[in-house]
């Protein structure tokens, strides 16, 4: 779990730098920032434990 943790920030880290940088480079920061994103969402383990409240009525 650690490991998955570690490398979701990597990447997330990764995208905030490529975003500061020329256009291109800004464009893969938002791709990288949304698999970062997209990953952390649909995180079985992270669902799981319970990490979500439910809904309130």
């Amino acid at each position: 779990m650690q490991e998955v943790r570690v490398r979701r920030y990597q990447v997330a880290i990764l995208g905030v730098c490529l975003a500061c940088l020329p256009v291109e480079l800004a464009v893969s920061g938002a791709i990288l920032l949304a698999i970062a994103f997209i990953d952390y969402m649909f995180d079985p383990n992270r669902m799981l434990r319970g990490d979500l409240e439910p809904m309130q009525e």
